[in-house]
């Protein structure tokens, strides 16, 4: 199992870029992996949980979820991002393995996957955001 570290604070150098949706309550993975869940309300969404961590491989991982996705949507589990840039460089499947082994999950934990389509759409917001930082 690989280690992951909580993080309270981090700066996406880009944007943040949904990779999954897990069929795993978010408090219940923090637990699983020793991390504290935040709460939090999330402008006209309303309740969300979720929390940060860097894995061993130097992988920053956000998963958030919304109380009103859990009970009026069908949401089972948080969403899962990562670093925009990082995700366009490398694809969304490299990403999902990464973030799968970071949290050790296997693929039956996830019941969403952003769609590769995406990522070809993201690459403008990567090269803008790459030009702004120049």
């Amino acid at each position: 199992m690989e280690h992951v570290t909580q993080l309270y604070s981090y700066s996406w150098s880009t944007a943040e870029f949904a990779i999954c949706r897990l069929t795993i309550r978010a408090h219940v993975l923090a637990d699983a992996l020793g991390l504290k869940i935040d709460t939090w309300q999330e402008d006209g969404l309303g309740d969300a949980t979720g929390f940060m961590c860097r894995s061993n491989s130097d992988l920053a991982i956000y998963a958030g979820e919304l109380l009103g996705g859990i009970t009026h949507l069908g949401d089972k589990g948080p969403v899962i991002y990562r670093e925009a840039e990082e995700v366009v460089a490398n694809g969304v499947a490299n990403a999902l393995d990464a973030i799968l082994v970071a949290l050790s999950l296997t693929i039956e934990s996830v019941d969403w996957i952003q769609p590769i389509s995406a990522c070809e759409s993201t690459q403008a917001l990567v090269t803008a955001a790459m030009k702004y930082r120049a």
